[in-house]
């Protein structure tokens, strides 16, 4: 009989998540609770313990797992999206049993999220492990964080292993991002992408950018063009990280670019762009740049979409997302009138792409219309993330939830441990909890 893995290690992580949670929460001060909508003030007996992230965490889990296997309605849903991805699974695996056989096309995309791109990463990892990279894989279209996770994921297993580690501990703080700074929004940068070229081009977590370009995978990345005050839809466009100039790491950051939210954008080719996310994500456009660019269309689409399944009916922008879309349509209206029209376009592209979580759901309709191309969604066990969450312990809760559903979807055994890279910095703090438990 099989040994089942007993997860020892990562019940512990859970643990030890769910204490950091409450200690997090008793912390907080009064402005902190304020801009978080929460109680100023709660009595000792309203105050959370371990137990009840445990416990609210299992209710989610409860909930979710009848809208994927009881409620009819959307079990018939999910089961849909399900019947899809068999195909495209059993694409993928016949690829890597053959890497050379490039009648069998195949094309990753990975979608935009902000900080829920934990759950892209997991997945990535989980297809490595299944086999699928290097030659089997032969492009990756990255958006936004999606491009933070296709860039190492075509250098290799370890850079992957590597970078998640980096955005679990490094990205989740403050020092990246901080949505509840004032001084940070009067800068315009509350998201400090930056962060993310310093990581990247020194240290542990450095990007071999040669490795990337030797790589049989194509690496594409995409942006918006900054919108004219006239213009009502953001225009995609497809850049080549390998070939791209300053360089791959400045096209993620391009990216990746909110205007008046992520500082100064970089020129790519003498140009200015905006977040790829600002756009549209529509499947037909991708299996056409991969056509262009290998002059055949892909046998084999899997999309990596950093949204739970069971969000997909609650894709309607939140409250502060609409209110925050009319301030900034306001305030384009204001620069129009003043004769601004480049920046009241940055400011309606903003408003664009905050309300473009509505128009989601029809994008991913057009995947069932494909025509002899198979086109799936690799759906990831929901963790509970948001855009700007960063609470690195839920971060790696989702890696490891979504990587090991790729084990699941594949039909594969379950590790004892998820793969992972443990930085020099946690090196060093198990020496000394070592250390001194030996003293």
């Amino acid at each position: 009989m099989e040994k089942i893995p007993d997860f020892g290690k990562e019940r512990k992580i859970h643990e030890a998540r769910w204490e950091k949670k409450a200690e997090d929460e008793a912390a907080r001060g009064v402005i902190s609770r304020a801009l978080r909508g929460e109680k100023l003030f709660p009595t000792d007996e309203e105050k959370k313990t371990p137990q009840d992230f445990m416990h609210a965490e299992a209710e989610r889990d409860n909930t979710e797992f009848n809208k994927r296997h009881i409620e009819v309605k959307s079990k018939e849903e999910f089961e849909a999206w399900q019947k899809l991805l068999r195909p495209v699974i059993e694409g993928f695996k016949e690829r890597v049993n053959n890497p050379e056989d490039t009648d069998n096309g195949t094309l990753i995309i990975m979608w935009p999220g902000g900080m829920k791109g934990a759950y892209t990463a997991g997945q990535a990892i989980g297809l490595h492990e299944m086999g699928v990279k290097g030659k089997v894989v032969d492009m990756v279209i990255g958006t936004s964080t999606g491009a933070v996770i296709a860039t190492p994921f075509v250098e290799g297993t370890d850079a992957l292993l590597k970078s998640t580690t980096m955005m679990i501990e490094e990205l989740s703080s403050e020092d990246f991002i901080n949505p509840y700074s004032p001084v940070r929004w009067l800068k315009r940068n509350v998201i400090r992408l930056q962060k993310i070229k310093e990581l990247w081009t020194k240290g542990e977590y450095k990007i071999d950018e040669e490795a990337i370009k030797k790589s049989p995978t194509d690496l594409i990345y995409t942006v918006t063009e900054p919108m004219r005050g006239d213009e009502t839809e953001a225009r995609v466009k497809y850049l080549d990280a390998k070939t791209i100039k300053p360089g791959m790491i400045d096209g993620v950051i391009a990216s990746m670019s909110i205007p008046f939210m992520t500082g100064e954008r970089p020129e790519i080719d003498g140009k200015t762009y905006n977040d790829g996310g600002f756009g549209l994500k529509d499947i037909e456009k991708d299996i056409a740049e991969y056509t262009r660019r290998r002059g055949k269309a892909p046998k084999n689409v899997l999309v990596l979409p950093t949204t739970p399944f069971e969000m997909l009916e609650e894709m309607k922008p939140s409250e502060k997302e609409v209110k925050f879309a009319e301030y900034a349509k306001q305030q384009a209206e204001k620069m129009v009138k003043a004769g601004s029209s480049a920046k009241a376009g940055s400011l309606k592209q903003i408003e664009k792409g905050l309300l473009l979580k509505g128009e989601l759901r029809k994008s991913l309709e057009l995947i069932q219309k494909q025509q002899g191309i198979n086109v799936a969604v690799l759906w990831p066990e929901n963790a509970d993330l948001s855009f700007v969450g960063i609470d690195g312990g839920d971060m790696q809760a989702a890696t490891l939830s979504a990587g090991r559903g790729v084990y699941k979807e594949w039909g594969a055994k379950q590790p004892e441990e998820f793969p992972h890279y443990v930085s020099q910095k946690q090196q060093l703090k198990q020496a000394i909890a070592g250390f001194k438990e030996a003293a």
